[in-house]
């Protein structure tokens, strides 16, 4: 007795046959990283974008910040932002779409243009005789500017008063007249 003619069983083992290349084709896809290839891009992505995100919130500076800052920590914000729209332009059409590199771009210019006004400003000022500046490299990269307005006593040095910068953050010291000796 006979349940399939036979063009009904060439085609039920062409299906068969189908659905076993579509199994062994998937496994060799997972079998060869395609699966966790794909899962690793889209955190490299993720965790590239909040890198990214950073990089620009360190070079900020807002209003009170722009009006402290003194023109190594400007020269550097403008540095970080020329790297950061360079890294944008290597990364657009695979991390980011032209939608998101035109807005970071167009973050990246605005902070550009206040930062060489505010330079151009501080270098026509000239440098005052009572300030002296220094910048700390740290191991993991990230610097720190210091500015310390200092008074001459005798033979020594006091910081009447200093600010730190790190990171967009600044933090003074010294102050009300106490001051440190050097």
């Amino acid at each position: 007795m006979q349940l399939l003619g036979t063009g009904a069983w060439q085609k039920w083992c062409k299906v068969v046959v189908a659905c076993l290349m579509l199994i062994v084709s998937l496994e060799l896809l997972v079998g060869n990283g395609y699966a966790a290839n794909k899962g690793k891009r889209q955190s490299y992505e993720t965790s590239l974008t909040k890198v990214d995100k950073h990089a620009l919130k360190i070079a900020t500076l807002n209003r009170k910040g722009l009006s402290i800052a003194w023109p190594a920590v400007l020269q550097y914000k403008l540095k970080l932002l020329k790297k950061l729209k360079k890294h944008l332009a290597v990364e657009k059409g695979s991390v980011y779409s032209k939608a998101q590199v035109k807005s970071f771009n167009h973050r990246i210019n605005q902070l550009t243009q206040k930062y060489q006004h505010r330079l151009k400003k501080l270098r026509a000022q000239g440098r005052p005789a009572n300030v002296e500046y220094y910048t700390f490299w740290h191991s993991d990269g990230s610097v720190a500017f210091t500015k310390d307005k200092i008074k001459q006593v005798g033979r020594r040095t006091i910081i009447v008063q200093g600010i730190q910068e790190y990171n967009g953050v600044f933090h003074y010291y010294g102050g009300h007249g106490a001051g440190f000796r050097v």
